[in-house]
Parts: structure tokens; sequence; C-alpha cells
């Protein structure tokens, strides 16, 4: 993602990043709301209100939201409007749930490119893979590419689309993850050196 990242520097383009997580594999589009929820300056110290007017704000101004699609995202991102508690995400269709994500990432690309990385979606919740396929759907007709990363082993039924190119990467040899592993647990102020098992362990799981 880094090296396609390099490659656009100087050419008008938006970039968002996606981080799927093992700890929230069963959290409902928990990679966009992470990731929202960055991009509106909202903080865990933040009161429904203003969480809600920083929502309304990126919604509204950056994306031109439709109000329909207001109570979608209220739902989505568990934000009462007008005093009153959203109805649960699970209670909404799930139609209009991918519909509502999905028209933000098209509105984010409007005016310049947009490049969506995705991280691990072997990790990722049923909910964010059916945006993803949505999203994989408009390559083509809209200025939008995906960059996704994800195991071999994931069983993704949609990699054989044709408008899907997948390229396998080998595994690290152990030589080359060892020096990984070296550069980033080496001492630094205030932090000490991992232990010698831990740093085995994490040269392991590269291998």
């Amino acid at each position: 993602a880094r090296a396609l990242v390099e490659t656009l520097r100087g050419s008008p383009h938006v970039i968002q990043h996606w981080q799927c997580s093992s700890l929230h594999s069963n959290s409902v589009l928990y990679p966009f709301i992470e990731r929202f929820n960055r991009l509106a300056g909202i903080s865990a110290e933040d009161g429904p209100k203003t969480k809600l007017q920083k929502a309304q704000a990126l919604l509204v101004e950056r994306h031109e939201t439709l109000d329909n699609e207001i109570d979608a995202h209220a739902a989505i991102l568990a934000l009462p409007l007008g005093g009153v508690q959203p109805p649960a995400m699970g209670n909404l269709p799930h139609q209009q749930i991918v519909d509502a994500v999905t028209s933000v990432i098209r509105n984010s690309a409007r005016d310049q490119p947009l490049l969506l990385t995705v991280e691990d979606i072997h990790w990722a919740d049923a909910t964010t893979m059916d945006v993803l396929k949505r999203l994989a759907d408009d390559v083509g007709s809209e200025q939008i590419m995906l960059l996704m990363t994800s195991r071999l082993d994931a069983g993704l039924d949609w990699a054989a689309d044709r408008r899907v190119e997948t390229i396998k990467l080998r595994r690290l040899g152990r030589t080359t993850a060892a020096r990984m592993v070296a550069r980033r647990v080496r001492p630094t102020a205030g932090r000490t050196a991992y232990p010698g098992s831990r740093t085995a362990e994490l040269t392991e799981v590269l291998t």
C-alpha cells in the first residue's frame, strides 16, 4: 500500500485507510466507523451532542449526505437525533446501511480520484464485506480504486471477479523477517528491548 501511495505523490487524489482488526471482527462496520470518527474529529471525551454536530458537519458539508441517510448514519454511529436515541443498527434494513456507507465513499471521490486501502479484510465483518463488494462493482464507473490485503486462506468468494486483480505475496524468509523485527523492537528512549522469546515469536509469525 505504501509503495502505491508513493507513486501517487504529486497527482490529485484522496486517500482513505481502513484497518480491520481481529479484536473487532464481529463489530459491524468497525473499520468504517473508526475511520469516520477520526475524520470527523470525534473523541471518546465528546458528549452525544458534540459527536452529533461533528458527524453532521462531515456528512452534510463534505459528503452532501441526504436527510434520509442521516438517520442511517445516526444508527451506524449510535448517535441520538433530536434527543431521541436512534434505532439499533440491526433493526434497520441491511440494504439501507450498505447504501448509506457506500454513498459516503462515492461522494469522497466526487472531486478527485479516491484510493481506499483496506488492510486485513480476513478480519472484516460481513457488512463491511458487503460494502466492499458494492464498491468493487463501481470500479470502472467511479473514480475509486480499492487496495485490499488479506491472508491467502481468507476464502473470498468474489476474488475471481474480472475487475479484481489478485497479487500473491510470498512469505518472508526468516533472515528478512528477523531484520524487520529487530528494526521495530530495538530499544529507544522510553522503551526497553523486547525479550528474546518475544522477538523469536514475532519472527515466527512473519515467516
